[in-house]
Protein backbone atom coordinates (compact mmCIF):
# COMPACT_ATOMS: atom_id res chain seq x y z
CA UNK A 1 0.00 0.00 0.00
CA UNK A 2 1.06 3.70 -1.04
CA UNK A 3 2.81 5.43 2.37
CA UNK A 4 0.99 8.32 3.51
CA UNK A 5 2.15 12.02 4.01
CA UNK A 6 -0.35 13.52 7.25
CA UNK A 7 0.74 16.55 8.73
CA UNK A 8 -2.76 17.48 10.41
CA UNK A 9 -4.54 19.71 13.29
CA UNK A 10 -8.51 18.83 13.92
CA UNK A 11 -9.16 21.57 11.39
CA UNK A 12 -6.74 21.33 8.88
CA UNK A 13 -4.87 18.27 6.96
CA UNK A 14 -2.80 17.26 4.03
CA UNK A 15 -3.64 13.75 2.69
CA UNK A 16 -3.16 11.11 0.58
CA UNK A 17 -5.45 8.06 -0.80
CA UNK A 18 -4.38 4.84 -1.16
CA UNK A 19 -6.12 1.93 -3.57
CA UNK A 20 -6.79 -0.83 -1.38
CA UNK A 21 -7.83 -4.80 -1.95
CA UNK A 22 -11.45 -4.71 -3.40
CA UNK A 23 -14.15 -5.27 -0.30
CA UNK A 24 -17.17 -7.14 -1.40
CA UNK A 25 -15.98 -6.62 -4.70
CA UNK A 26 -15.88 -3.37 -4.74
CA UNK A 27 -12.77 -1.04 -4.84
CA UNK A 28 -12.29 0.64 -1.62
CA UNK A 29 -10.06 3.61 -0.59
CA UNK A 30 -8.61 5.49 2.32
CA UNK A 31 -9.54 9.00 2.91
CA UNK A 32 -8.04 11.22 5.40
CA UNK A 33 -11.80 13.30 6.79
CA UNK A 34 -12.38 16.01 9.77
CA UNK A 35 -15.90 16.40 9.71
CA UNK A 36 -15.25 18.76 12.26
CA UNK A 37 -14.54 21.65 9.62
CA UNK A 38 -16.73 19.61 7.01
CA UNK A 39 -13.70 18.56 4.90
CA UNK A 40 -11.86 15.94 3.17
CA UNK A 41 -9.13 15.64 0.30
CA UNK A 42 -9.59 12.45 -1.82
CA UNK A 43 -6.93 11.21 -4.33
CA UNK A 44 -7.71 7.76 -6.03
CA UNK A 45 -6.17 5.61 -8.91
CA UNK A 46 -8.57 3.76 -10.48
CA UNK A 47 -6.55 1.62 -13.22
CA UNK A 48 -9.46 -0.18 -15.14
CA UNK A 49 -11.45 3.43 -15.07
CA UNK A 50 -9.65 6.09 -14.32
CA UNK A 51 -5.38 5.61 -15.63
CA UNK A 52 -3.02 8.47 -14.62
CA UNK A 53 -6.15 10.84 -12.57
CA UNK A 54 -5.46 11.79 -9.43
CA UNK A 55 -7.02 15.10 -8.90
CA UNK A 56 -6.32 16.46 -5.49
CA UNK A 57 -8.87 18.87 -4.53
CA UNK A 58 -10.82 20.02 -1.15
CA UNK A 59 -14.25 19.40 -0.93
CA UNK A 60 -17.31 19.64 1.74
CA UNK A 61 -18.20 15.88 1.24
CA UNK A 62 -18.37 13.28 4.44
CA UNK A 63 -21.84 12.98 3.41
CA UNK A 64 -21.29 12.28 -0.31
CA UNK A 65 -18.92 9.07 1.15
CA UNK A 66 -21.36 7.85 3.54
CA UNK A 67 -19.81 8.79 6.98
CA UNK A 68 -21.67 10.11 9.89
CA UNK A 69 -22.47 13.63 10.32
CA UNK A 70 -20.49 12.98 13.29
CA UNK A 71 -17.47 11.36 12.43
CA UNK A 72 -14.27 12.22 14.17
CA UNK A 73 -10.79 13.13 12.76
CA UNK A 74 -9.48 9.83 11.42
CA UNK A 75 -8.79 7.69 8.43
CA UNK A 76 -12.00 6.01 7.11
CA UNK A 77 -12.21 3.18 4.54
CA UNK A 78 -14.78 4.50 1.52
CA UNK A 79 -15.73 3.24 -1.85
CA UNK A 80 -13.22 4.24 -4.45
CA UNK A 81 -15.19 5.34 -7.10
CA UNK A 82 -17.38 7.57 -4.20
CA UNK A 83 -13.79 9.06 -3.02
CA UNK A 84 -12.86 10.46 -6.35
CA UNK A 85 -16.86 11.59 -7.65
CA UNK A 86 -16.49 13.40 -4.03
CA UNK A 87 -13.11 14.96 -4.73
CA UNK A 88 -14.97 16.86 -7.90
CA UNK A 89 -16.83 20.12 -6.58
CA UNK A 90 -20.34 20.19 -7.02
CA UNK A 91 -23.03 23.19 -7.30
CA UNK A 92 -21.93 25.81 -4.87
CA UNK A 93 -19.32 23.93 -3.78
CA UNK A 94 -17.35 24.84 -6.28
CA UNK A 95 -18.07 28.53 -6.30
CA UNK A 96 -16.58 28.44 -2.74
CA UNK A 97 -13.41 27.19 -4.14
CA UNK A 98 -13.46 29.67 -6.78
CA UNK A 99 -13.76 28.61 -10.23
CA UNK A 100 -11.12 30.44 -12.08
CA UNK A 101 -8.55 28.38 -10.31
CA UNK A 102 -7.34 26.82 -13.31
CA UNK A 103 -7.07 22.87 -12.96
CA UNK A 104 -10.93 22.50 -10.88
CA UNK A 105 -12.80 19.47 -11.97
CA UNK A 106 -16.30 20.42 -10.71
CA UNK A 107 -20.31 19.06 -11.59
CA UNK A 108 -22.62 22.13 -11.59
CA UNK A 109 -24.99 19.62 -10.67
CA UNK A 110 -25.22 15.81 -10.10
CA UNK A 111 -25.01 13.47 -13.12
CA UNK A 112 -24.37 16.32 -15.64
CA UNK A 113 -20.69 16.64 -17.22
CA UNK A 114 -17.25 16.90 -14.96
CA UNK A 115 -15.72 19.99 -16.11
CA UNK A 116 -12.29 21.31 -16.00
CA UNK A 117 -11.53 25.23 -15.89
CA UNK A 118 -8.66 25.99 -18.55
CA UNK A 119 -6.49 28.76 -18.19
CA UNK A 120 -6.65 31.85 -20.28
CA UNK A 121 -3.92 32.13 -22.91
CA UNK A 122 -2.74 32.63 -26.65
CA UNK A 123 -1.60 29.70 -29.52
CA UNK A 124 -1.25 29.32 -33.10
CA UNK A 125 -3.93 27.56 -34.62
CA UNK A 126 -3.08 25.46 -37.34
CA UNK A 127 -0.18 23.41 -38.54
CA UNK A 128 2.92 24.70 -39.13
CA UNK A 129 4.44 24.25 -43.07
CA UNK A 130 5.65 20.83 -43.02
CA UNK A 131 3.55 18.88 -40.72
CA UNK A 132 3.49 15.30 -41.43
CA UNK A 133 -0.13 14.85 -42.45
CA UNK A 134 -1.28 17.98 -43.03
CA UNK A 135 -4.11 19.63 -45.61
CA UNK A 136 -4.05 22.96 -47.17
CA UNK A 137 -7.47 23.37 -44.87
CA UNK A 138 -5.04 23.85 -41.83
CA UNK A 139 -3.85 27.29 -42.83
CA UNK A 140 -2.68 29.71 -43.00
CA UNK A 141 -1.60 29.47 -39.13
CA UNK A 142 -2.92 32.18 -37.04
CA UNK A 143 -2.65 33.40 -33.38
CA UNK A 144 -5.47 33.38 -31.16
CA UNK A 145 -6.34 34.66 -27.94
CA UNK A 146 -8.40 32.97 -25.48
CA UNK A 147 -8.79 36.47 -23.01
CA UNK A 148 -11.98 34.75 -21.18
CA UNK A 149 -12.16 31.71 -18.56
CA UNK A 150 -14.11 28.77 -19.66
CA UNK A 151 -14.48 25.52 -18.51
CA UNK A 152 -14.52 22.68 -20.91
CA UNK A 153 -16.20 19.18 -20.32
CA UNK A 154 -13.05 16.94 -19.15
CA UNK A 155 -14.56 13.91 -20.99
CA UNK A 156 -16.42 13.62 -23.95
CA UNK A 157 -20.17 13.54 -22.98
CA UNK A 158 -20.83 9.80 -22.07
CA UNK A 159 -23.47 7.64 -23.11
CA UNK A 160 -25.15 7.72 -19.68
CA UNK A 161 -24.96 11.48 -19.46
CA UNK A 162 -26.61 11.58 -22.73
CA UNK A 163 -29.45 8.90 -22.02
CA UNK A 164 -30.69 11.17 -18.56
CA UNK A 165 -30.85 14.06 -20.70
CA UNK A 166 -33.00 11.47 -23.29
CA UNK A 167 -35.50 9.96 -20.47
CA UNK A 168 -35.78 13.93 -19.03
CA UNK A 169 -36.80 15.78 -22.38
CA UNK A 170 -38.27 12.97 -24.46
CA UNK A 171 -35.38 13.59 -27.13
CA UNK A 172 -36.27 11.10 -29.81
CA UNK A 173 -33.91 7.97 -31.15
CA UNK A 174 -34.55 8.57 -34.64
CA UNK A 175 -32.73 8.46 -37.53
CA UNK A 176 -30.16 6.47 -39.54
CA UNK A 177 -26.64 6.69 -38.16
CA UNK A 178 -23.59 6.20 -40.57
CA UNK A 179 -21.47 2.80 -40.22
CA UNK A 180 -18.33 1.75 -41.34
CA UNK A 181 -18.52 -1.07 -43.82
CA UNK A 182 -14.90 -2.77 -43.59
CA UNK A 183 -15.96 -5.55 -46.28
CA UNK A 184 -17.20 -2.31 -48.51
CA UNK A 185 -14.34 0.06 -47.48
CA UNK A 186 -16.45 2.66 -46.71
CA UNK A 187 -19.42 4.09 -44.67
CA UNK A 188 -23.10 3.25 -45.12
CA UNK A 189 -25.99 4.04 -43.71
CA UNK A 190 -27.79 1.87 -41.41
CA UNK A 191 -31.68 2.58 -40.82
CA UNK A 192 -31.50 0.05 -37.73
CA UNK A 193 -28.06 1.74 -35.75
CA UNK A 194 -28.92 4.89 -33.46
CA UNK A 195 -26.99 6.23 -30.34
CA UNK A 196 -29.11 3.61 -27.94
CA UNK A 197 -27.41 0.94 -30.34
CA UNK A 198 -24.23 2.02 -32.44
CA UNK A 199 -23.77 -1.75 -33.86
CA UNK A 200 -21.18 -2.66 -30.76
CA UNK A 201 -21.11 -2.78 -26.99
CA UNK A 202 -21.02 0.20 -25.09
CA UNK A 203 -21.67 1.00 -21.22
CA UNK A 204 -22.75 4.43 -19.81
CA UNK A 205 -19.12 5.58 -19.94
CA UNK A 206 -18.21 4.97 -23.58
CA UNK A 207 -18.73 8.03 -25.59
CA UNK A 208 -22.60 8.60 -27.05
CA UNK A 209 -22.17 8.26 -30.62
CA UNK A 210 -24.57 8.10 -33.57
CA UNK A 211 -25.75 11.97 -32.49
CA UNK A 212 -25.52 14.69 -35.21
CA UNK A 213 -24.96 18.47 -34.24
CA UNK A 214 -28.74 19.21 -33.86
CA UNK A 215 -28.85 16.42 -31.25
CA UNK A 216 -25.66 18.33 -29.89
CA UNK A 217 -27.45 21.45 -29.84
CA UNK A 218 -30.48 20.18 -27.66
CA UNK A 219 -28.09 18.32 -24.64
CA UNK A 220 -26.39 21.88 -24.30
CA UNK A 221 -29.57 23.56 -24.27
CA UNK A 222 -30.95 21.05 -21.73
CA UNK A 223 -27.63 21.44 -19.61
CA UNK A 224 -28.17 25.53 -19.85
CA UNK A 225 -31.87 25.18 -18.95
CA UNK A 226 -31.17 23.48 -15.72
CA UNK A 227 -28.30 24.45 -14.51
CA UNK A 228 -28.33 28.02 -15.44
CA UNK A 229 -25.37 28.50 -17.12
CA UNK A 230 -24.89 29.02 -20.40
CA UNK A 231 -23.21 25.49 -21.96
CA UNK A 232 -22.49 25.12 -25.61
CA UNK A 233 -20.17 23.22 -27.73
CA UNK A 234 -16.71 24.41 -27.66
CA UNK A 235 -15.60 26.99 -30.70
CA UNK A 236 -13.54 25.74 -33.06
CA UNK A 237 -10.42 27.66 -32.03
CA UNK A 238 -11.39 27.38 -28.44
CA UNK A 239 -11.13 23.54 -29.01
CA UNK A 240 -7.97 23.69 -30.88
CA UNK A 241 -6.80 25.47 -27.48
CA UNK A 242 -7.72 22.72 -24.99
CA UNK A 243 -6.99 19.42 -27.24
CA UNK A 244 -3.31 20.91 -27.06
CA UNK A 245 -3.06 21.45 -23.31
CA UNK A 246 -0.57 24.33 -23.73
CA UNK A 247 1.61 22.61 -26.04
CA UNK A 248 2.57 23.97 -30.08
CA UNK A 249 3.58 20.03 -31.37
CA UNK A 250 1.45 17.89 -33.80
CA UNK A 251 -0.14 15.57 -30.60
CA UNK A 252 -0.43 16.72 -26.66
CA UNK A 253 2.42 14.24 -25.99
CA UNK A 254 4.61 14.95 -28.56
CA UNK A 255 5.52 14.96 -32.54
CA UNK A 256 5.68 11.20 -32.74
CA UNK A 257 3.03 9.12 -34.80
CA UNK A 258 4.67 5.76 -33.12
CA UNK A 259 3.37 6.92 -29.39
CA UNK A 260 -0.74 7.01 -30.65
CA UNK A 261 -1.54 3.66 -29.27
CA UNK A 262 -0.08 4.97 -25.48
CA UNK A 263 -2.16 7.94 -25.60
CA UNK A 264 -5.48 7.73 -27.82
CA UNK A 265 -7.93 5.22 -29.22
CA UNK A 266 -7.49 5.19 -32.56
CA UNK A 267 -7.01 2.54 -35.56
CA UNK A 268 -4.80 0.33 -34.44
CA UNK A 269 -2.76 -3.11 -35.63
CA UNK A 270 -6.19 -5.29 -35.05
CA UNK A 271 -7.91 -3.15 -37.41
CA UNK A 272 -8.18 -4.10 -40.74
CA UNK A 273 -7.86 -0.37 -42.01
CA UNK A 274 -5.22 0.63 -44.43
CA UNK A 275 -4.29 3.79 -42.55
CA UNK A 276 -3.97 2.03 -38.99
CA UNK A 277 -1.21 2.30 -36.85
CA UNK A 278 1.72 -0.93 -36.59
CA UNK A 279 0.54 -0.85 -32.55
CA UNK A 280 -2.12 -2.28 -30.16
CA UNK A 281 -4.36 0.24 -28.32
CA UNK A 282 -6.57 -2.28 -26.28
CA UNK A 283 -9.63 -1.11 -28.13
CA UNK A 284 -10.94 -2.01 -30.92
CA UNK A 285 -13.88 0.19 -31.14
CA UNK A 286 -15.09 3.13 -28.74
CA UNK A 287 -12.89 3.42 -24.93
CA UNK A 288 -14.65 3.88 -21.84
CA UNK A 289 -14.14 7.71 -20.71
CA UNK A 290 -10.51 8.41 -19.01
CA UNK A 291 -9.11 5.46 -20.35
CA UNK A 292 -6.03 6.90 -21.56
CA UNK A 293 -3.52 9.49 -20.47
CA UNK A 294 -5.07 13.64 -20.49
CA UNK A 295 -3.07 16.86 -22.14
CA UNK A 296 -1.49 19.14 -19.64
CA UNK A 297 -4.98 20.70 -19.12
CA UNK A 298 -6.89 17.97 -17.52
CA UNK A 299 -8.62 16.98 -20.58
CA UNK A 300 -9.04 12.88 -22.06
CA UNK A 301 -9.57 11.92 -25.54
CA UNK A 302 -9.14 15.31 -27.09
CA UNK A 303 -7.36 13.12 -29.87
CA UNK A 304 -9.10 9.26 -30.51
CA UNK A 305 -11.98 8.09 -29.37
CA UNK A 306 -14.84 9.62 -30.98
CA UNK A 307 -14.48 12.95 -33.16
CA UNK A 308 -16.31 16.25 -31.28
CA UNK A 309 -18.68 18.48 -33.56
CA UNK A 310 -18.46 22.10 -32.58
CA UNK A 311 -19.99 25.29 -32.96
CA UNK A 312 -18.58 26.19 -36.52
CA UNK A 313 -19.67 26.42 -39.88
CA UNK A 314 -17.44 24.72 -42.15
CA UNK A 315 -14.68 26.93 -44.08
CA UNK A 316 -12.02 25.67 -46.19
CA UNK A 317 -9.22 27.07 -44.66
CA UNK A 318 -8.42 30.09 -42.26
CA UNK A 319 -8.77 32.82 -44.04
CA UNK A 320 -10.64 35.30 -42.22
CA UNK A 321 -11.63 33.47 -39.12
CA UNK A 322 -12.13 35.32 -35.78
CA UNK A 323 -8.45 35.27 -33.61
CA UNK A 324 -10.31 36.11 -30.42
CA UNK A 325 -11.69 32.20 -29.74
CA UNK A 326 -15.50 33.06 -31.19
CA UNK A 327 -16.64 30.50 -33.47
CA UNK A 328 -17.14 31.37 -36.79
CA UNK A 329 -20.56 31.32 -37.61
CA UNK A 330 -20.02 32.13 -41.60
CA UNK A 331 -19.28 30.30 -43.98
CA UNK A 332 -20.81 26.54 -45.07
CA UNK A 333 -23.54 26.34 -42.03
CA UNK A 334 -24.96 22.91 -43.29
CA UNK A 335 -21.79 21.18 -42.63
CA UNK A 336 -20.40 21.62 -39.21
CA UNK A 337 -16.92 21.23 -38.37
CA UNK A 338 -15.53 17.97 -36.19
CA UNK A 339 -11.94 17.51 -34.80
CA UNK A 340 -10.01 14.93 -32.70
CA UNK A 341 -10.21 12.16 -34.96
CA UNK A 342 -11.86 8.65 -33.39
CA UNK A 343 -11.48 4.77 -33.07
CA UNK A 344 -11.19 4.19 -37.27
CA UNK A 345 -8.48 7.07 -37.63
CA UNK A 346 -4.85 6.62 -38.54
CA UNK A 347 -2.13 8.67 -36.82
CA UNK A 348 -1.78 11.34 -39.52
CA UNK A 349 -5.18 12.65 -39.05
CA UNK A 350 -4.60 12.11 -34.88
CA UNK A 351 -3.09 15.48 -34.95
CA UNK A 352 -4.44 18.89 -32.55
CA UNK A 353 -4.44 20.50 -35.95
CA UNK A 354 -6.83 17.93 -38.06
CA UNK A 355 -9.90 19.33 -39.89
CA UNK A 356 -12.99 17.25 -40.84
CA UNK A 357 -16.59 18.58 -41.72
CA UNK A 358 -19.93 16.64 -41.59
CA UNK A 359 -23.20 17.19 -42.32
CA UNK A 360 -25.10 18.98 -39.21
CA UNK A 361 -27.99 16.69 -39.56
CA UNK A 362 -26.16 12.83 -40.35
CA UNK A 363 -25.37 10.65 -37.70
CA UNK A 364 -21.58 8.68 -37.38
CA UNK A 365 -20.44 5.62 -35.26
CA UNK A 366 -17.37 7.50 -34.19
CA UNK A 367 -18.61 11.24 -33.61
CA UNK A 368 -19.85 12.47 -30.47
CA UNK A 369 -19.63 16.32 -28.80
CA UNK A 370 -17.37 17.77 -25.68
CA UNK A 371 -19.22 20.49 -24.32
CA UNK A 372 -17.88 24.08 -22.80
CA UNK A 373 -19.29 27.05 -20.60
CA UNK A 374 -17.94 30.56 -19.87
CA UNK A 375 -16.65 31.59 -16.41
CA UNK A 376 -17.57 34.60 -14.87
CA UNK A 377 -14.57 37.06 -13.74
Amino acid sequence: MAGFHEHMTLSVFVALVALLVPLNGLPTAQVQVDCSSNTVSACVQEPADWADSCPLYPATVPARLGLPEDCGPGLYTVNAASARDASIAEGPEADRQGRLQSGLRFRDCPGRPEMVVVPVGSFMMGSPPGEAGQSSSEGPQHQVVIGHPFAVGAFEVTLGEFERFAEETGHPTVGACCAWDEEQGRAIQRQDRNWRNPGFEQTDRHPVVCVNWDDAQSYVGWLSEGTGHAYRLLSESAWEYAARGGTATARYWGEGELEQCAHANGADASSSLKWRADRHDGQARTSPAGQYTANEFGLYDTLGNVLEWVQDCWNKSYDGAPGDGGAWERGVCERRVVRGGSWIYGPRSMRAASRGREAATHRFINTGFRVARPLTR
